[in-house]
C-alpha cells in the first residue's frame, strides 16, 4: 500500500513558495502515476482468495476517492502568474493526465472479478 502521507521534505523554501508549489504538486502526480501503474499490474487473479480481492478493490476506491481528488486540489492550487510556459505546459499536462489516471481507475474497478 502507498503511504499517501504528505511532507515538504526537500521542498525548502529557497526556491520560493510558489515553486516549492509547483514542485510538491508535481511530485505528487508523479507518485501517484507510478501508483496506479503499480495497482494496474498487481491485479489480484480470478482465482485468489476473496480477502485479497476485497484488500485490493478497497485500495484502488481509496486512491480514487481520496487521493486523486486530493493531488487534484494540488494542481488547481498552483499559481500560476510565477511559472514559465514550459512548467504551465507541464502543469496542463499533469491535471489532463490526472483525469486519465482517474478514468483508468473506474475502468480497473469494473474490470475486477466479483
Amino acid at each position: 500500500m502507498m503511504d499517501m502521507t504528505r511532507t515538504d521534505a526537500g521542498f525548502d523554501g529557497d526556491d520560493g513558495p510558489l515553486l516549492d508549489q509547483y514542485a510538491i504538486a508535481m511530485k505528487a502526480y508523479e507518485d501517484i502515476k507510478a501508483y496506479v501503474s503499480y495497482l494496474q499490474r498487481t491485479i489480484p487473479p480470478v482465482d485468489s482468495n476473496q480477502k485479497d480481492r476485497t484488500k485490493f478493490w478497497e485500495e484502488v476506491l481509496r486512491v480514487s476517492n481520496v487521493a486523486i481528488p486530493s493531488i487534484q486540489g494540488e494542481l488547481q492550487a498552483v499559481d500560476l502568474s510565477g511559472l514559465t510556459e514550459d512548467q504551465k505546459r507541464i502543469l496542463t499536462e499533469a491535471r489532463y493526465g490526472l483525469e486519465t489516471i482517474s478514468a483508468q481507475l473506474y475502468n480497473l474497478l469494473y474490470s475486477l472479478p466479483k
